[in-house]
This record gives C-alpha cells, sequence and structure tokens, in this order.
C-alpha cells in the first residue's frame, strides 16, 4: 500500500526533453506561491556541479540543497522558477523510499510539493500525478509500469502542454482545474 501525500504533486515523463522541467516551472511561476518544495529525483550519479550543498552523504544515494539561482540544471530553475527550497536526489528506485523520507525533515505540514520523478510514484500516493507525453514519440519502455498510475497525461511539444500549467491550482491539496 502507497502511503498518500496530500500536498506532493508528482511529474514524470515520457522520456528525455519531453517537457517536464518546463511544466513544472511554468507551474511555479504561475502558482506564486512562497512556500514550494521542488525535487528533483535521478537514478543518475555524477559529480555535483557548483551551488549543490550536500545534506546526506548515504553510500547508496546523495541529497543536495540548490543553492545556484543561475545554472541550467534542473534544480537551479526550479529556483528562478519561483521554489523556496529546491532538493536534488541521486538514488536508485531501492533506496528512494529511504531518501524520500530524509527530505520529508525539509518540508512543513502542508507546505506544497513539486517532484520530478518516475520512480517515485511506484512507492508514494501524491495528491497528483501528471505524466508528460512527447508529441508524436512513444513513451521509454520504463514509463509502461506507471502511465496507469497517471491522474492526468499531458501531451507536449516541450513548450506548450494539452493541459497547462494555470489550470493546476493547490488549495490544501494538489487538483485541476477543468475550463
Amino acid at each position: 500500500m502507497r502511503k498518500t501525500f496530500e500536498n506532493t504533486l508528482i511529474v514524470a515523463g515520457s522520456g528525455r526533453n519531453c517537457g517536464k522541467t518546463s511544466f513544472l516551472c511554468d507551474l511555479l511561476q504561475n502558482l506564486q506561491l512562497p512556500e514550494v518544495v521542488a525535487v528533483k529525483i535521478t537514478p543518475h550519479f555524477h559529480e555535483p556541479t557548483d551551488g549543490l550543498v550536500l545534506l546526506n552523504d548515504h553510500p547508496a544515494f546523495k541529497i543536495y540543497r540548490e543553492e545556484n539561482r543561475n545554472s541550467k540544471k534542473d534544480s537551479s530553475r526550479f529556483l528562478r522558477a519561483g521554489a523556496k527550497i529546491s532538493i536534488y536526489i541521486q538514488t536508485k528506485d531501492d533506496t528512494l523510499l529511504e531518501a524520500f523520507d530524509f527530505i520529508s525533515n525539509f518540508i512543513g505540514e502542508g507546505q506544497p510539493v513539486v517532484i520530478e520523478s518516475a520512480a517515485l510514484v511506484k512507492y508514494v500516493h501524491p495528491a497528483l500525478f501528471l505524466f508528460v507525453q512527447k508529441e508524436n514519440e512513444p513513451a521509454k519502455n520504463s514509463a509502461e509500469n506507471i502511465l496507469p498510475l497517471a491522474d492526468g497525461i499531458i501531451y507536449s511539444d516541450g513548450k506548450r502542454f494539452s493541459i497547462s500549467p494555470e489550470q493546476i491550482i493547490f488549495e490544501k491539496t494538489w487538483k485541476i482545474r477543468f475550463q
């Protein structure tokens, strides 16, 4: 049974450069909520860039707080778009929940959280799970097991979205406002 997080929105996508980060950045700019925590979770490990402050150097995962607002990294883009805190996690699926538990220390009760992750939705139940599908391209094979969990599929050309970021609202929980 997946634990429910009413303050959490998760975005995953059909592959690289499908518009996941752009959607979240547009959402953050439109919301203009001063307390949003943004989280980027990746299974890829590489050297940290300038501005990443190490919070947890676990043998199986690394957790950083982004302090650089000016890089091209997704975690930096989240800060520029309006996130109060931006967290970057490098972890494999088998330690994902442990890493997620650690970052919960940085999140206040009811504080809005947006997360870019393909794997987390397998372990937790967010208030809203959106899947970004690049137009005219199939989803990667690994997305097949999470796609049925999506509350909405957003078709994207990388810049425009079939569900507009303006339709996503936070009122104690995440919701899609249909027009």
